[in-house]
């Protein structure tokens, strides 16, 4: 059986990153997945989503965007799942001050907010 295909959009590689989100996308889809990284520097909004569809992924990651690539990419919703980056604010060990931490990926709702998700909330039962 093939891997899930993840598209993963941001203006920047991964690099050193690449690791922890695909141990993240492990954790959600429940086994190992290929992810393909797109920049969206030079296209425009529907170039890149046009280039997302004819991928056929699993699922798209959209770590950061301009507004217009954000709102065209998160329209892909109803047919891919789309996850973004979360993140959860603590007390931090260094006089308790409060800092933005990574809280892993969620999934983007119909109302545009993040839903947390489970581990292999997104395998494939079939």
């Amino acid at each position: 059986m093939a891997r899930r295909r993840i598209v993963h959009v941001s203006p920047l590689e991964l690099g050193d990153l690449l690791e922890g989100r695909r141990a993240e996308l492990r954790r959600i889809f429940g086994e190992d997945v290929d992810v393909f990284e797109v920049s969206h520097l030079e296209v425009d909004a529907s170039t890149l989503v046009k280039a997302i569809r004819e991928a056929g992924p699993d699922a798209v990651v959209l770590a950061t965007a301009p507004p217009l690539h954000r709102r065209a990419i998160e329209e892909l919703a109803p047919e891919t799942p789309v996850l973004r980056p979360m993140s959860k604010w603590v007390r931090n060990s260094r006089g308790g001050e409060m800092e933005e931490r990574s809280a892993g990926l969620g999934l983007v709702r119909a109302d545009g907010q993040l839903e947390p998700l489970a581990d292999a909330a997104l395998a494939d039962d079939g």
